[in-house]
């Protein structure tokens, strides 16, 4: 059964109307709009959810879970208030809604609402047994086997707020904001009226925007003139004066990206293991788990979910993931800053995200040769490099925020790093400076 396929989606309580049932992403913070956009795209979502308090998840819900623009999320409410490690049934004035939570990330199926209570009872089993469980959950008058220290009594007036706004549907496409496809057709229908004599113009779109291109000029190619050769005594001609290349980097929001898209294939939860750090370089990702309450068997069935690329690591109490990056695409540079110009841009941009170093690094000559008069020449392909301005920024603003404000010319992010439990972003690169090292 896929996510949509449940049809269960609201939970009533108190008269008011809750969205259950929705599918819970891991949201490293790096995955920019177009990442997410591929998500929803793959899970054929109409509404989504951006939980960025406790836990960095994305939520994504249904038309056909009868989910609507703007409709509070029950699940982050509960996650975001009873932190930890978890799961429970809670008793709602129209069915039982299950909830199951790894170490304050709602698991990705772990958002379940049942019409009937033994349904309910038999799944929470189920998953009862296949885990250790801090604390639980349960409607009064429960039962079950190992009852005692660590369980409560579940309640949802401790968690539901009806006017809570940060956790609210977004639509993802104009069918979603509508609410259903008669309103939308309604909506379409005002539009055309408001667009007056939008349907003629729209006719001559296609031309317009595809003129016929006119006909190329037959060009009669000439015959090549021969010119007789001028007899010159044969020298050894000096070489060409070696052309420095083009220089290039890789923009902030291209290496985020990448590291959003990639980090969504090995960033997953695992129960009784929480994620400690994520980092990411342009050559590869890495994703660390710390034991904590978990087994060897629950780290390595997620480890073999993870694509082929990823190597995974296990030992008794720490797991690591690390997958290369796909090769990132460049941009030429042809803006380089003078030393007192880059400290203030820099500054200007990031200095209100949190504490920043600076230090400075001179770049390497090209090579020399000798030639066979003497001569001292350049190396062939060597060129001099330039002097750079290494910084580093400790922050708590995740990338796809910090990025845009990086787009600086000349600067290259190198590195991201995430502590996850702290919620605190390093961030490492380096900006060009003017000046190419010499041959002094």
């Amino acid at each position: 059964m896929n996510d949509a396929e449940n049809k269960n989606g609201i939970l009533v309580h108190n008269g008011n109307k809750y969205a259950v049932g929705l599918l819970w992403l891991a949201n490293t913070g790096f995955s920019g709009r177009k990442v997410m956009q591929k998500r929803i795209q793959l899970s054929k979502g109409n509404f989504y959810i951006k939980r960025e308090n406790v836990a960095r998840q994305l939520g994504i819900g249904w038309l056909c879970k009868k989910h609507k623009n703007a409709m509070p999320a029950a699940a982050p409410m509960a996650a975001d208030k009873l932190v930890g490690e978890w799961h429970g049934v809670f008793e709602a004035e129209n069915g039982w809604w299950y909830l199951e939570v790894h170490s304050d990330n709602i698991a990705p199926r772990g958002d379940i609402f049942f019409f009937d209570e033994q349904e309910a009872k038999s799944h929470f089993e189920e998953k009862h047994k296949s885990h250790t469980w801090p604390r639980v959950y349960l409607p009064e008058g429960w039962d079950i086997d190992g009852e005692g220290e660590g369980i409560s009594i579940s309640n949802l007036n401790d968690i539901l707020e009806p006017d809570n706004k940060e956790y609210i549907l977004q639509p993802t496409d104009i069918k979603a904001f509508a609410g259903s496809t008669v309103n939308l057709i309604v909506l379409i229908v005002m539009l055309i009226g408001l667009a007056g004599g939008g349907y003629a113009g729209y006719n001559y779109l296609p031309e317009f925007l595809n003129p016929t291109p006119p006909p190329r000029p037959k060009v009669v190619p000439l015959p090549p003139i021969e010119e007789p050769k001028p007899e010159v005594e044969e020298v050894e001609a000096p070489g060409p004066e070696p052309q420095r290349p083009e220089e290039s980097k890789v923009s902030s929001a291209s290496f985020t990206a990448a590291c959003g898209a990639k980090l969504s294939e090995v960033f997953l939860p695992v129960a009784g293991w929480p994620i400690t750090t994520v980092a990411c370089t342009h050559n590869d990702v890495t994703v660390n788990w710390l034991k904590n309450g978990g087994t060897l068997d629950a780290a390595r069935q997620q480890g073999q979910k993870m694509p082929r690329d990823v190597k995974v690591t296990i030992d008794g109490t720490a797991m690591t993931a690390k997958a290369r990056l796909p090769k990132l695409r460049k941009a030429v540079s042809r803006t380089w800053l003078k030393k007192e110009q880059a400290v203030f841009e820099l500054e200007k941009a990031l200095k209100s995200f949190g504490k920043i170093e600076i230090s400075f690094s001179q770049g390497r000559p090209p090579s020399k040769r000798v030639n066979r008069n003497m001569e001292i020449t350049q190396e062939k392909n060597s060129f001099a490099e330039r002097d750079k301005m290494v910084f580093s920024l400790v922050s708590n603003t995740s990338p796809d925020i910090i990025a845009t404000y990086m787009d600086l010319p000349a600067l290259q992010l190198d590195k991201i790093e995430w502590s996850v439990r702290s919620n605190r972003w390093l961030y490492e690169g380096h900006v060009d400076l003017e000046i190419l090292t010499d041959n002094n």
